[in-house]
C-alpha cells in the first residue's frame, strides 16, 4: 500500500481492542491500516484476568487462535472465582465441581497476550505500522486527514481514510483531536488501580480460582490476587477515583 494514498479504516492504538478489530476486519477482507507508538512485546499495567468474552471473541476470529491462547505456556486457566466480602461472607465459585475440562477465565501477563495478538496482525488486508504516531488530524469534506511520525527514523507522512477508530486508550489522541476543548472525566465513574508481580507464592485453593477481596472502609475499592504460570501472581488494588 502507498501510504500516501487513500485508505478505508485506520485504526489508532494496536493492543487489544486495536488488534482484535483489525483481527475481525482481515477475516472479512476489509482493507485497513493499523499504527501504534509503541513496538511490541511492551509491558502493561492490567490485572491479566481474561473472562469468558475473551475467549468467545477469539473463537469469533477462528477456533486456532482460540486453542493456541488457552494453550500457550504463558497462560494459566483459572477454574473459578473467589468473593472476599467480609469474615462472613465469602462466595466461592469452583466449576471444576460442575464442568470438567473446561475454564471460564485465564489469566496472562498482557506484555505476552498483546503481542500475542499483534504478531497475527499481517495480512494482505492489514498494513500495521509499530513505533508510528499519530502527530495532527482533522474532518474535512467526509474524508479525515491524517499526519503520522514514523517514530524509526522521525519522517512524517500523510493519510487520508473513510473512517478512523480509536483504539489508543484513556488518554486517546484521537479524542484529543476530534475533542479540542476536553473531556472531563466524571471521578464517579473514574476507577484507577496499581499492580505488582510476585514470585513463589503458596496457592490458597487447588482450583485457581481470581481471588478478589473487598477493601474496608473504602467505597468501590477491591484487592485482587490472580496467579500465574510459573508460581507467580499478580496481585493489585482498584477502585473509583
Amino acid at each position: 500500500m502507498n501510504l500516501n494514498n487513500h485508505t478505508k479504516i485506520v485504526i489508532v492504538g494496536a493492543g487489544p481492542v486495536g488488534a482484535t478489530l483489525s483481527l475481525l476486519l482481515s477475516k472479512h477482507k476489509i482493507a485497513h491500516v493499523i499504527i501504534d507508538k509503541s513496538d511490541f512485546p511492551r509491558d502493561k499495567i492490567c490485572g491479566d484476568g481474561f473472562t469468558p468474552e475473551v475467549a468467545r471473541v477469539l473463537r469469533e476470529i477462528s477456533e486456532e487462535l482460540y486453542l493456541e491462547f488457552i494453550n500457550a505456556p504463558w497462560v494459566q486457566p483459572s477454574n473459578g472465582s473467589y468473593i472476599h466480602i467480609s469474615d462472613s461472607l465469602k462466595i466461592t465459585f469452583d466449576y471444576t465441581k460442575y464442568i470438567q475440562n473446561f475454564s471460564p477465565y485465564y489469566v496472562a501477563k498482557r506484555i505476552n497476550f498483546d503481542n500475542f495478538l499483534v504478531k497475527k496482525l499481517p495480512s494482505e488486508y492489514a498494513t500495521v505500522l509499530l513505533k508510528h504516531e499519530l502527530v495532527h488530524l482533522e474532518r474535512k469534506n467526509a474524508k479525515v486527514y491524517l499526519k503520522v511520525n514514523n517514530l524509526n527514523n522521525n519522517e512524517s507522512f500523510d493519510l487520508t481514510c473513510d473512517l478512523i477508530i480509536g483504539a489508543d486508550g484513556v488518554r486517546s489522541i484521537v479524542r484529543k483531536f476530534l475533542h479540542p476543548k476536553g473531556l472531563k472525566n466524571d471521578k464517579d465513574h473514574y476507577a484507577g488501580a496499581v499492580r505488582c508481580y510476585f514470585k513463589n507464592v503458596e496457592k490458597k485453593f487447588d482450583y485457581d480460582p481470581l481471588e478478589l477481596y473487598s477493601v474496608p472502609n473504602f467505597n468501590s475499592a477491591y484487592f485482587w490476587i490472580f496467579h500465574l504460570p510459573n508460581n507467580e501472581c499478580n496481585v493489585g488494588i482498584g477502585g473509583v477515583s
